[in-house]
């Protein structure tokens, strides 16, 4: 194409203005300014420039505009050369249309301009974020390419006019605050005279919403939390990763740890895998806590700030930790009963029988000192002789003393008595007189201290073919006085046994025990749970016999307890109706005038195997809390936990991680509602011989 003209594109680039061109030089002639100059695209065209920038003009009316005076042809001029004209009429054949008539062939071609919307983001303006997050301000760029400015420019907000730009302005600060959240579609539309050019639309997503923690595992104040159970966090929207880096602080035990952390690709799912670390053989509590600061903080695209309060997320673990090693003074022959107390400070005293295998024994009291485990004075025997000392029960007076009672025959061919000593702080006292039977041995003690620290007792006592009977006494300044009458619910030759004493605020004495029933046939049948109050100089009943399956099975050992009120619950295993070793645990609550269950049977196996040996509390709540051991897999039992919840009953705790069989739990509750907890547990000695050792693990 002969004569192209030039033309210079002006870009306007972010945060510039429109540059100034160079000078006008001559075209070489009087056609050569004819409707062209070589910097047309600066400043305001020429006035004979239309045919360049007016894309809506008639190209044709403007190609003899700057012609010589003669040629003003009339509109026809551009017919054959001789029509109307001689050859040399003053002009060059065809001059309406000669190739120099004042302009190049193709003038009257449209404006090119082209339009680009450059988003906060985009990477070097040539790699475009795919959607721009925004929750208030947004300042897009214009990039326009062509030969002149714009006369304005249109945003458009999905496909409706949001403002207009004068053509030199190349930026908009947008308050997106007036607009819907959501997805939105923005283009720019830039004008020409009566052309425009519309640009490629950008995908906005306008969001004014804080995330927020959808769900948290462990839930923040869980306390029954296993130390490896997954830590995940799952936020209601995409979160910035970079934002996590110097905004996430764990704390175990309130000093800051460092985790492994993983975002996952998407952004909403934030896993914490903390590294282990050494702990001390006995920590009171182990708490963990996730925070998210709020001075440099954790952020959706849109930039709006993670919604969230400091504190909101802790929990406390599960981790079975032991209190040392296991307890086992001489390596001897422990049997499964433990006795355990807390003191004022919650550390825990435990009492136990220790043997040999020739079957003398005695009783063991060993305090923790929350460095070790030390022995309250020597053993506990009442004999000389080779005795067996068993059954310890123990408590702690108002000093953090022990006291002691549990049962050992006294001396070669004499009765098993009840034994009750007190440790001074140097010694343990043999001041209290022994409580012997009237007819056979006595088993089983179980003791309280009323609030002047006097040793109330409650046991079983009778032999062979005598019936079997409870009697509880109190220690005076004369000695020992027995509270009324020996214990017995049934008619008939029945046997009470496994009593379980508790002592109300005021010093009332109530008592739990297990009786048989006699049949017609004057043979034992069932046995329940009955519950007595000690009032003035008589027992008396606290509702009816406990029996949880209408009087068709037999009920085992029963666990007492009284509420702030008064009123007593009482936890006991029951035999279930398929016969043989097969029990639940149930639960009852004294409401003033019916026993309440406390939610269905418990028991962790499926079919019900032996569960025994049920021990009950009560938080501060007054919500119950037991312990029982049951036969699992292979006849191996485990201790396990349960708590209720004031409605339902949580789920069940393993305690024990015994490979062999793990028996008689004893634990206390702390004000916290924290569990401190003693059993016996089989181990191996060297020579294979089963051992049982006592264990005391405390649980948060």
């Amino acid at each position: 194409m002969r004569g192209l003209l030039g033309v210079l594109v002006v870009f306007l680039l972010v945060g510039c203005s429109p540059s100034e061109g160079p000078s006008s030089e001559d075209g070489g002639g009087p056609l050569r300014d004819a409707g062209s100059t070589a910097d047309a695209s600066v400043g305001e065209p020429p006035p004979d420039a239309g045919a360049l920038f007016d894309a809506g003009g008639d190209a044709g009316e403007t190609l003899d505009a700057g012609t010589e005076p003669d040629a003003g042809l009339e509109p026809d001029a551009g017919v054959e050369p001789d029509a109307g004209t001689d050859p040399d009429a003053g002009t060059e054949p065809d001059a309406g249309s000669g190739p120099d008539a004042g302009t190049e062939p193709d003038a009257g071609d449209p404006v090119v301009m082209s339009v680009r919307l450059i988003m906060p983001g985009d990477s070097h303006q040539q790699d475009p974020v795919e959607v721009t997050y925004v929750n208030a301000h947004l300042r897009p760029y214009l990039e326009i390419g062509g030969p002149r400015l714009p006369d304005r420019v249109d945003l458009l907000l999905d496909g409706v006019l949001l403002t207009s730009l004068p053509g030199g302005v190349n930026a908009f600060d947008w308050d997106t605050r007036t607009v819907e959240e959501g997805e939105h579609a923005l283009s720019a539309r830039a004008h020409v005279g009566t052309r425009s050019f519309l640009s490629s639309s950008r995908r906005v997503v306008v969001d004014r919403t804080p995330p927020h923690l959808a769900l948290r595992t462990p839930e923040t104040g869980t306390r029954d939390v296993s130390e490896d159970a997954p830590i995940q966090a799952v936020f209601s929207e995409p979160i910035v990763p970079e934002t996590l880096e110097s905004s996430l602080w764990m704390t175990r035990n309130y000093k800051l740890i460092t985790p492994e952390r993983t975002l996952s690709p998407d952004g909403t799912v934030l896993t914490l895998k903390p590294l282990p670390q050494p702990s001390p053989s006995y920590v009171r509590t182990i708490r963990y806590a996730v925070d998210f600061l709020s001075f440099a903080p954790v952020t959706d695209r849109a930039g709006n700030p993670l919604s969230w309060r400091s504190g909101e997320w802790s929990w406390e673990t599960l981790r079975l930790i032991p209190l040392e090693a296991p307890l086992d003074a001489n390596s001897g022959y422990a049997n499964f009963d433990p006795s355990l107390q807390l003191d004022a400070k919650g550390l825990p005293t435990v009492a136990w029988s220790e043997g040999s295998q020739f079957g003398d024994s005695s009783i063991y009291v060993w305090r923790f000192t929350g460095q070790s485990w030390v022995p309250v004075g020597p053993p506990l025997w009442a004999s000389l002789d080779w005795t067996p000392a068993r059954d310890p029960s123990l408590q702690l007076d108002a000093t953090d003393h022990p006291v002691v009672a549990w049962s050992e025959l006294v001396g070669e061919g004499g009765p098993v008595c009840i034994h009750v000593q007190r440790w001074s702080g140097e010694t343990w006292t043999k001041v209290l007189a022994p409580l012997c039977p009237t007819n056979g041995a006595a088993y089983g003690p179980s003791l309280r201290l009323d609030a002047e620290g006097r040793p109330v007792v409650a046991w079983e006592e009778g032999v062979g073919s005598l019936p079997q009977g409870i009697r509880v006494a109190r220690w005076t300044e004369a000695g020992w006085a027995s509270l009324g009458e020996p214990l017995s619910a049934e008619a008939g030759d029945t046997d009470a046994v496994w009593a379980s004493l508790q002592l109300a605020a005021d010093g009332t004495p109530f008592v739990a025990w297990t009786e048989s029933t006699e049949t017609p046939e004057g043979t034992l049948g069932p046995r329940r749970v009955h519950v007595r109050r000690w009032s003035d100089d008589s027992w008396e009943p606290v509702g009816g016999p406990l029996d949880a399956l209408d009087g068709e099975t037999s009920a085992s050992k029963a666990s007492l307890a009284l509420d702030a009120q008064g009123n007593p619950v009482v936890a006991w295993a029951e035999y279930q109706p398929e016969g043989g070793l097969v029990s639940r645990l149930y639960v009852r609550r004294w409401t003033g005038s019916t026993w309440e269950p406390l939610g269905d049977a418990l028991g962790t196996q499926e079919p019900a195997t032996h569960l025994r040996n049920t021990t009950l509390r009560l938080d501060t709540s007054g919500n119950p809390v037991v312990a029982w051991d049951e036969d699992g897999p292979g006849d191996v039992a485990d201790v396990y936990l349960q708590r209720w919840t004031g409605s339902t009953w949580g789920a069940p705790v393993r305690v024990s991680s015994a490979t062999r069989s793990a028996l008689h739990p004893s634990f206390q509750l702390n004000a916290q509602g924290q569990v401190t907890i003693a059993w016996g547990e089989f181990a191996d000695l060297p020579t294979g011989t089963p051992q049982i050792v006592n264990f005391v693990r405390f649980l948060p």
